[in-house]
């Protein structure tokens, strides 16, 4: 990200006031990350409002305006308007957040219910519960998966812009 950011391959010493891209100091950027976490939490928390009152295909249709309108301030975003990052970056994580509650609600309520009473060797499970298990499968191996990526390919240096140094 440094070298997106400064357009040099290594960090300098002094960087209290560097000059990225878009003309913003370091802090700019730091919030910039920030806002998308912020933004999952607001649409984590509000995808439980937002299916109260809307079926589950509305629902899916905000979140995807939500990351249209994302990408397209950051298309837009210039020196003069960089605030616009900041929406994007919220509105990009609102996407994400309501996905997340979005998806895992979608198939647990869609999914088919087998009462206990049934003999096992006649449960017959459809499509949508073998999604089910394999989107949570899937996204709990991720975060478990993700950090030991992350620090195997920060060893290398012309990967990571530190040049290998570990950023914790």
């Amino acid at each position: 990200m440094h070298q997106f950011i400064t357009n040099t391959d290594k960090p300098t010493e002094h960087q209290a006031s560097v000059q990225p891209g878009l003309g913003q100091s370091e802090s700019f950027y730091a919030w910039a990350v920030t806002l998308y976490s912020l933004g999952e939490f607001v649409g984590a928390m509000g995808a439980g409002f937002i299916t109260k009152f809307l079926p589950y295909r509305l629902a899916f249709l905000l979140a995807i305006a939500m990351c249209q309108l994302g990408y397209l301030l950051y298309s837009l975003a210039t020196t003069a308007h960089a605030w616009m990052i900041f929406i994007a970056r919220l509105c990009i994580g609102m996407n994400a957040g309501l996905l997340l509650v979005l998806i895992t609600a979608y198939l647990g309520e869609t999914a088919t219910t087998v009462h206990k009473s049934v003999p096992q060797s006649h449960k017959h499970y459809s499509l949508k519960d073998k999604l089910f298990v394999c989107y949570s499968v899937v996204s709990s191996f991720s975060y478990l998966i993700a950090p030991g990526i992350n620090s195997a390919v920060a060893q290398f240096p012309e990967v990571n812009p530190y040049g290998g140094e570990q950023c914790l």
